[in-house]
């Protein structure tokens, strides 16, 4: 019972430390654009994930946001990096500025790379930022313009030219010799996810922006698949534009990504270079971004065991949840609910429980009545029964809820399950 109480005080602590997506050691702060459009399983899960896997400082921002000037303060950037995830870059372009290209989110993002802050942009992102974009063989005229050329898409080997929209795995060939990436420990091809990203062709190969470097080449064709410049000159902000989605997993079960959708089954298959070249690259690009110095990318966040839930949660009803982790019988375990998978709470650098320090996490924790066994130990088997009892509350229905928990063993050392979730009904 002691150590229990220990682990909670612990536990709680970090939970009261919490500050959005922060670590203290770094001064990168990271605004990632979410509204209509983006791509949630990346926009809302992977990359705010990994964003906290490297410390970075994080906060989601609207096309209303960025409209009424939040990239710019004082007529300076106020944040280090715009990280633009895949989506649909019409909704993008129609929301922030508006196709005319007078509207004043166009402006504020010219201002905020020009006056140096960066630019991140995966798929649509990196559809969104270039003067024209080639989809389905027919061009459109982008008004952000960012990049002055094409990105064409989806390209000849995508399953969307067989009208079949899944998930696939690229392959991207890295130049390991470019400043950008040498140093950085990547392998020099990695296999990240593919959905309909684009490749990138130069207005006027003669006359590119300043530092332009092709960091990788898609490996079926050649073209262009992770640009990396300066805008508008070399004064001006750096530019990182990317057709893949490395931050979004398949088959990895939420473990790292967060992400409860498995699109080794949505057609991707199994990754065929496994998880962590994916991450690593996602980390890069951050630090190339950012300007960071070359570094060996960080390992994969500790995180191990599972969660099972019912299909759905029965309102009124007592609802069992089941708990595992390998090799961890006599753990201490608390298991927690939340409203959402990110922030996350830092236990430790390398420990990160994927649950937000909401409201429902600290009840989840202090109200036995209703998370019934939430705090215990794991048994012989490795495992652990909880039960949570859903009030006769109707509003509650349709509320999804997520789950996880953080162990400490004998040693001393923490990990984290994957978040697992499910609807009340």
């Amino acid at each position: 019972m002691r150590d229990r109480l220990t682990f909670g005080f612990v536990l709680s602590g970090a939970i009261a430390c919490t500050n959005v997506g922060h670590a203290q050691h770094t001064p990168v702060h990271v605004a990632v654009y979410r509204d209509v459009g983006v791509w949630e399983n990346e926009g809302s899960r992977a990359l705010p994930a990994v964003l906290e896997w490297l410390g970075a400082s994080y906060r989601f921002i609207s096309a209303a946001e960025i409209n009424g000037g939040i990239l710019n303060k004082s007529g300076k950037p106020a944040f280090d990096l715009l990280i633009v995830p895949g989506g649909y870059a019409a909704d993008y372009v129609s929301r922030v500025g508006g196709w005319s290209g007078r509207g004043p989110g166009d402006d504020e993002i010219r201002a905020f790379v020009t006056g140096g802050g960066n630019y991140l942009g995966f798929c649509a992102g990196a559809f969104a930022a270039a003067k024209t974009t080639r989809w389905l063989g027919r061009n459109y005229a982008y008004p952000w313009q960012l990049f002055d050329g094409v990105a064409e898409g989806p390209l000849p080997w995508n399953p969307l030219l067989r009208r079949a929209y899944r998930a696939q795995h690229g392959t991207a060939v890295l130049d390991l010799n470019t400043p950008e990436l040498k140093g950085r420990g990547l392998p020099q091809t990695v296999r990240p996810m593919l959905y309909a990203g684009p490749r990138f062709i130069p207005r006027d190969p003669t006359k590119l922006p300043a530092q332009y470097r092709v960091l990788a080449k898609h490996g079926e064709d050649g073209s262009a698949a992770i640009l990396s410049y300066r805008y508008p000159n070399a004064s001006g902000g750096r530019v990182v534009l990317c057709s893949f989605h490395p931050s979004v997993l398949s088959g990895d079960r939420a473990l790292f990504d967060r992400d409860v959708d498995n699109f080794a089954a949505f057609g991707a298959g199994t990754d065929p270079d496994g998880h962590q070249p994916d991450w690593q690259l996602a980390a890069a690009l951050v630090d190339v971004a950012v300007g960071r110095p070359a570094r060996k990318p960080p390992p994969l966040p500790r995180a191990v065991g599972s969660v099972t839930l019912p299909a759905t949660l029965r309102i009124g009803q007592a609802n069992s949840i089941q708990l595992t982790q390998r090799g961890a019988a006599g753990a201490n375990y608390a298991l927690a609910a939340s409203l959402s998978v990110v922030p996350g709470v830092r236990i430790t650098p390398q420990v990160i429980l994927p649950l937000t320090a909401d409201f429902l996490l600290l009840a989840s924790l202090q109200t036995p009545g209703v998370f019934t066994g939430f705090l215990g130990r794991l048994d012989a088997q490795d495992k652990a029964t909880a039960t949570l009892h859903v009030p006769s509350i109707a509003s509650l229905r349709g509320t999804r809820l997520y789950f996880a928990f953080v162990t400490l063993n004998a040693n001393g050392w923490f990990a984290t399950s994957a978040p697992a979730s499910a609807e009340i009904f």
